[in-house]
């Protein structure tokens, strides 16, 4: 069988030898890896040490910065991380902190990264010891509180469920809320929005000093107007809660015929975050009668909306206000709050 030849437009090619219509066929080009990582830039001196993770059967290299102290990585895909890196021991997916063994072949978590590294003692090498590695928890995306926009600066890790929910419940800047038109806030933002004299709720506002004692007037025509009050130290807020009783077989008809009851309440989401007090709530009776009454508390009930606190403090946290105890139609209080 003769050789054949075709033209081309550079010329002709060359004779083919075998089997006609078949070329070797180019290696397909590489998928991009989905946990490919950018390390920060490293001085040129600087010695890498290979980092082995197990991904499907193969085995991923990743190289480290030998420095124990390197600077935290960012993950491209961060939801591929718990998928790909259990614990060496428990197979639980890790978190921070990640502990990793001297032959930096085996990773575990914090309950398992203790001691030897029973991976590489059941292989026939000699036992090592496992290590915190601070490279490793930078591999772990982390994303800001869902409050950072009220000033929270602290961070969870990516997908860490139970961390999330843990710092959310505890989180000091949790917003504050005004249930009657939906606004939602900070603490200083929920005051200015329900003080503002040019608002719809107009307020009241009294600046206060801790340890020192202020005098207030709780006008019964005006039952629901709050009393809030902003330490002038730390821009603590606070406001007077307020409860309704009524004795058995009293004729109630007004708000005049009810027994009132006081006592200070915080104005924050979470009451166990943040500085404590205590507080001295004491009606004072007409000056005639000469009667005062006063109680005592820790102040440690929080209501993000204040609108919410009327009516569910419990008997025994209130400062009872009689009706021999009014004067006119007006009862005065003496409050004094103290940071502890």
């Amino acid at each position: 069988m003769s050789s054949k030849r075709k033209n081309t437009a550079d010329g002709e090619t060359p004779a083919s030898t075998g089997r006609t219509g078949r070329r070797p066929k180019a290696a397909p080009a590489l998928a991009p890896n989905p946990l490919a990582v950018e390390a920060p830039p490293q001085p040129a001196s600087s010695e890498m040490v290979p980092h082995h993770q197990e991904e499907d059967g193969g085995r991923l290299l990743v190289l480290a910065p030998a420095a124990a102290e390197a600077e935290a990585v960012t993950l491209r895909e961060p939801h591929l991380l718990q998928r790909v890196l259990p614990c060496c021991m428990c197979s639980a997916p890790l978190k921070p902190p990640v502990y990793q063994c001297a032959r930096l072949e085996h990773c575990a978590c914090s309950s398992c990264g203790h001691g030897e590294c029973a991976p590489c003692a059941g292989s026939g090498h000699v036992a090592v010891d496992y290590a915190h590695s601070p490279f490793m928890d930078g591999l772990f995306y982390r994303e800001p509180c869902p409050y950072s926009k009220y000033g929270c600066d602290s961070t969870v890790v990516y997908g860490d469920v139970e961390a999330h929910a843990a710092h959310t419940a505890a989180c000091g800047y949790a917003p504050c809320e005004c249930r009657q038109c939906s606004f939602v806030g900070s603490s200083a933002e929920l005051v200015h929005h329900i003080t503002d004299k040019a608002g719809w709720h107009r307020h009241t506002l009294t600046k206060i000093t801790y340890g020192t004692d202020i005098q207030l007037v709780f006008d019964l025509h005006h039952p629901y107007l709050l009393h809030l009050l902003v330490a002038e130290e730390d821009d603590g807020v606070f406001f007077l809660g307020l409860n309704c009783f009524a004795s058995a077989g009293d004729d109630i008809r007004t708000i005049f015929d009810y027994i009132h009851g006081f006592n200070i309440l915080l104005l924050r989401k979470n009451a166990g975050v943040g500085p404590e007090y205590s507080s001295s709530v004491t009606v004072v009776g007409p000056p005639a009668a000469g009667l005062d009454k006063v109680i005592q508390n820790k102040v440690t009930r929080s209501f993000s909306d204040p609108a919410a606190a009327i009516n569910v403090i419990p008997a025994y946290a209130c400062v009872k206000a009689c009706r021999e105890m009014r004067q006119g139609e007006q009862i005065h209080l003496r409050i004094c709050i103290r940071k502890l």
